[in-house]
């Protein structure tokens, strides 16, 4: 019992690094009328990470796999994909699993 709770502050902890690099970054969608700026929504164990553009999303991509190297975690990149849109349409959908 008291490892699986060692196990679950240790996932919290990372999931904290990881948000606060993503913050940090400075990447992701403007909320009209603040200065906020959404760059990320993650669920259990399914992160979702949005750019402006796709130098915002490498950017992201990128801290995410750094951060999961260093703690020699997988980041499943190999089953995720990308999806470029501009005006709500489709540009170009890549497999990650085959580009990275």
């Amino acid at each position: 019992m008291m490892m699986m709770m060692m196990v679950i502050i240790i996932i919290i902890i990372i999931i904290i690094i990881i948000i606060i690099e993503l913050n940090r970054a400075d990447c992701g969608y403007q909320v009209h009328g603040t200065e906020r700026k959404i760059s990320h929504l993650l669920y259990k164990d399914d992160l979702k990470l949005l750019g402006r553009n796709e130098s915002d999303l490498e950017n992201e991509i990128k801290i995410v796999q750094t951060i999961s190297k260093d703690i020699n975690m997988n980041s499943g990149l190999e089953k995720c994909a990308r999806i470029c849109l501009k005006r709500g349409r489709v540009q170009r959908k890549v497999h990650l699993g085959s580009t990275f």
